[in-house]
């Protein structure tokens, strides 16, 4: 967000100090700006007993907790992330959920946790703790996790 917010910033400068013909040209930051902070606040956890999907706007990655394979964690993203749990089902599909970035860990958490022990999936060290302990809470306002 921070990325998105510093490109509108630079845009609306350029608007400001320089006119309407020096922002044009320099529209792409703007859309670049605008296209990060859309990134940001259309992504969604949405979760149910059987199904767990992460989508951003239109798109969407689905797993069924039916067929459950594995959940495993592993770092990603810059100095700031504290990483990704991958939901993987038998079928192939896998559903990154970045850690700290979804409210109602809580619950999301325990709907995983439960589907592992009823199917026998593979959980490593890591996604267990995170799961168990809650420790993917968001910092700030991040996006909502919906249950459907």
């Amino acid at each position: 967000m921070p990325a998105a917010v510093s490109g509108v910033a630079i845009w609306i400068y350029f608007l400001v100090a320089q006119g309407f013909v020096a922002a044009a040209e320099v529209s792409p930051i703007l859309l670049i700006g605008l296209g990060l902070g859309a990134w940001t606040l259309l992504m969604r956890v949405r979760f149910s007993d059987t199904t767990i999907a992460m989508t951003i706007g239109p798109w969407r990655r689905t797993a069924d907790l039916t067929t459950l394979e594995s959940i495993t964690w592993k770092m990603t993203g810059g100095w700031r992330s504290q990483g990704t749990i991958f939901v993987r089902d038998r079928l192939h599909h896998r559903v990154p959920i970045y850690v700290g970035r979804f409210k109602r860990v809580d619950e999301w958490s325990r709907v995983l946790l439960d589907a592992a022990t009823r199917t026998g999936a593979a959980v490593d060290e890591a996604a267990c703790k995170l799961l168990e302990t809650g420790a993917g809470r968001p910092v700030t306002g991040p996006p909502e996790a919906d249950r459907s």
